[in-house]
């Protein structure tokens, strides 16, 4: 399964942290740095297998680490509707 982004959504980035605006529910949601950080790489339909790599490799954690941090990041971005699968 592979995620990308929802169309409809502003985006700005702030420091770290990205700030997207859901201009059809009129919803504001603020990311943290390592939501952010795979927010970013859903913008061309990516796996969770090669998010988790990513994520590993930038924030110099264990794999399984990761793919907890990042099954959690992913499922928290489906159920605002912020991304969708392929």
């Amino acid at each position: 399964m592979q995620y990308r982004k929802r169309e409809n959504l502003t985006v700005q980035s702030v420091d770290e942290e990205t700030l997207i605006l859901d201009l059809d529910s009129n919803h504001i949601h603020q990311l943290n740095p390592t939501a952010s950080f795979i927010w970013e790489l859903c913008g061309g339909g990516i796996s969770v297998d090669r998010l988790t790599e990513l994520f590993a490799e930038n924030y110099d954690i264990d794999g399984k680490t990761a793919r907890v941090d990042v099954e959690n990041v992913v499922r928290q971005l489906l159920d605002l509707g912020l991304i969708k699968t392929d």
